[in-house]
């Protein structure tokens, strides 16, 4: 019997080691599998949040193309009606050219509107940008036309200098306050306030064949707080409508690392103008050349976007175009797939610890093996009373 009892304790940690390990294993392999759920739903989540912000990016970038083009567009219906064209020389009507320039800046939305000599001479300007004998010849885009012949058009930046002889309204749009570069460790252009502008420039035939140098008609739009260029990107990006939160998405352009337009971030908000990008962004975008996808904060909340590098006729990086969305939805998603990983997890912690309880624990339907009996304390040879009387009793 003592014996068998032992074997029996010696059973129990054997199966209690058996069961604790089981659990383990269960719990080890349920914990993998929700790290992977985790991560792959995240990267999932990932992947179609910036498959969104570079769709949106695309749209913007294409608006952005198409203010360009009419602008072009614009100079170019200018130049088809040569019927009407003035002379070429500020002496001959100056009167009549600066009086249609202003009208045609008033229409078509241009804040400077040049006219160029074949030799590279201003002839007549509105808006301040250059005076009648200015030297234009160098200007990227109308040295294009003066040497090839043909449209130009693209983003420029005008220099706080030339735009301090502007007209009061270019200037004072360009004087956008900026944030103090904290902790900034990237170079940027400098703190004065330029502008940032879309400008084209097409010829302007003297001659009726075609042949002879051209003149050439220059005309630009300040981007600098032009809150209705920006808000026209925005609705071709995100449509008309809001969000549930009344978020829909934002749009801001910024020369260097400093936001000079922007869309409202939510209805009846301020615009973020005069805010700078974040160190991490600025280095990659304006350093290197490459769009950046992350989160930042905007207006009170988080927000997912991206920064893609803004180039000059020249080629050369001098701003960002950004587009963003409001992080909630995502962080929604983000939340529910943590919920469900760890409503998996549990559901695996509860399955190995009934699995432990059952291994460990005997069935309840098997009979318990019996106690053994204690030795009698009776003398040998005695007998129960039960069923023997006394010795007479055998006789009769």
């Amino acid at each position: 019997m003592d014996t068998k009892g032992g074997q029996a304790a010696s059973r129990a940690p054997a199966r209690l080691r058996f069961a604790l390990g089981i659990t383990a294993a269960v719990l080890a392999v349920a914990a993998g599998l929700a790290s992977v759920l985790f991560v792959g739903a995240s990267r999932l989540l990932s992947a179609e949040v910036e498959a969104q912000i570079r769709s949106d990016l695309g749209l913007a970038r294409a608006a952005y193309d198409d203010g360009l083009s009419r602008l072009l567009g614009e100079l170019k219906g200018v130049v088809s009606g040569r019927s009407s064209r003035p002379p070429l020389s500020s002496g001959e009507g100056p009167g009549n050219l600066a009086e249609m320039f202003g009208s045609l800046c008033r229409r078509a939305g241009f804040d400077v509107l040049t006219l160029v000599g074949p030799d590279g001479v201003v002839v007549e300007s509105a808006g301040g940008l250059g005076a009648a004998g200015d030297d234009w010849s160098e200007q990227v885009l109308v040295a294009r036309v003066l040497r090839e012949g043909r449209a130009a058009a693209g983003t420029l930046v005008v220099p706080a200098a030339a735009l301090a002889l502007a007209e009061a309204g270019p200037a004072e749009r360009a004087a956008a306050a900026g944030e103090p570069r904290v902790g900034a460790t990237t170079p940027v252009r400098g703190e004065s306030p330029d502008g940032l502008m879309l400008a084209a420039a097409v010829p302007w035939f003297e001659a009726t064949d075609g042949v002879a140098p051209p003149a050439v008609l220059y005309g630009a739009r300040l981007l600098n707080r032009d809150d209705e260029f920006v808000d026209a990107l925005a609705e071709r990006v995100f449509g008309s409508g809001a969000g549930r939160d009344g978020r829909a998405g934002m749009v801001a352009l910024c020369l260097d690392d400093l936001r000079i337009a922007a869309s409202a971030p939510v209805p009846e908000a301020a615009r973020p103008l005069g805010t700078r990008l974040g160190d991490d962004a600025r280095r990659q975008v304006l350093l290197r050349g490459r769009d950046w996808i992350g989160r930042e904060p905007q207006a009170g909340a988080w927000w997912s976007g991206v920064y893609a590098p803004l180039r000059d006729a020249a080629g050369r990086v001098v701003g960002a175009l950004y587009v963003g969305r409001p992080d909630a939805p995502y962080a929604r998603a983000r939340r529910a797939t943590l919920v469900t990983t760890l409503g998996a997890l549990g559901l695996a912690t509860l399955a190995a610890l009934a699995l432990l309880l059952r291994l460990f624990r005997p069935p309840l339907d098997r009979p318990s093996p019996a106690a053994p009996r204690p030795p009698s304390s009776r003398p040998a040879g005695t007998r129960d009373r039960a069923g023997a009387g006394p010795p007479g009793n055998a006789a009769a």
